[in-house]
């Protein structure tokens, strides 16, 4: 399962075709299961999801931390944004005045 996983991953950072890969993938797991009886394929069936489930479960709490640092991050970059903007406009309106009263 996990080479699987890994397979793809090194698929889709190369540029390759991960849909290709997985499709191919999955040829090759029906052939290994194809010789076992139908309780057997669904006691393998029944475990290869329990472990899909699982990776999908790692992958969304990887995703949610990589999301959550982003915001965080967007956060940060909105706040100095705004600090920069009203530097800008009370310089501006230092300017403006030293204009008027002179």
């Amino acid at each position: 399962m996990q080479k699987n996983v890994d397979e793809l991953h090194a698929c889709s950072c190369s540029g390759t075709n991960a849909h290709q890969k997985a499709l191919d993938q999955q040829d090759v797991l029906a052939e290994m299961v194809a010789c076992l009886s139908v309780a057997d394929q669904e006691a393998f069936y029944r475990v290869y999801a329990e472990e899909m489930n699982a990776n999908t479960a790692q992958v969304e709490i990887q995703t949610s931390k990589l999301l959550l640092a982003a915001a965080q991050s967007n956060e940060s970059a909105e706040m100095v944004g705004k600090a920069i903007g009203v530097i800008i406009i009370i310089a501006i309106v230092i300017f403006a005045f030293s204009k008027i009263f002179r």
